[in-house]
């Protein structure tokens, strides 16, 4: 499966047709930025995933753990309660 923005419905379907032997295997990410990875938690929080549009390249923050100024405007990366897949 290669695949842009694929859904978890995508993901539900591709896992279904793995054997049961790869569905024990631990997930993998990789991207240019990140060297292949292993450690993969699946998260969900009870806490919107922001980020300051003018420092962007900081990445992503909950937003109780902002430590900029509260007239700041943040953007809403991903909303309370989504699931993500997080690689340490």
């Amino acid at each position: 499966m290669n695949k842009m923005n694929a859904t978890w419905n995508d993901l539900y379907e591709h896992i279904a047709k793995m054997s049961e032997e790869e569905r024990k295997m631990p997930v993998l990410i990789w991207s240019e930025e990140r060297p292949l990875c292993k450690e993969v938690s699946i998260c969900i929080d009870n806490e919107d995933m922001c980020y300051d549009p003018e420092w962007s390249e900081e990445g992503c923050f909950l937003r109780s753990d902002y430590g900029g100024d509260v007239e700041d405007e943040l953007e809403v990366a991903l909303e309370a309660g989504r699931t993500y897949l997080f690689g340490d």
